[in-house]
């Protein structure tokens, strides 16, 4: 994708998760829903870098995330995958 300009909030809805947790590189970001179950160790407005979001097994839907991030410093290209 395009480079995010310093300073930009930047909002991501991050799907098609099965099983497999999400990592972004270079910066935290904050998780504002998840179709995740949630637990003491992860709520809504924490920051993350890395997280999974498995399938609802009765509905068969994929794992959602939607995040957001600001940018400080860097200018190039953001690295996500699954782990």
């Amino acid at each position: 994708g395009s480079p995010i300009p310093i300073g930009t909030l930047s909002e991501w809805d991050v799907g098609g998760m099965y099983f497999h947790p999400f990592h972004l590189h270079i910066t935290p970001w904050q998780l504002i829903n998840t179709s995740a179950k949630l637990d003491e160790w992860t709520q809504i407005g924490d920051w993350q870098d890395t997280m999974i979001a498995a399938h609802d097994i009765t509905s068969g839907q994929a794992g959602q995330i939607y995040m957001r991030f600001w940018t400080d410093q860097f200018v190039g290209p953001y690295m996500a995958h699954c782990h």
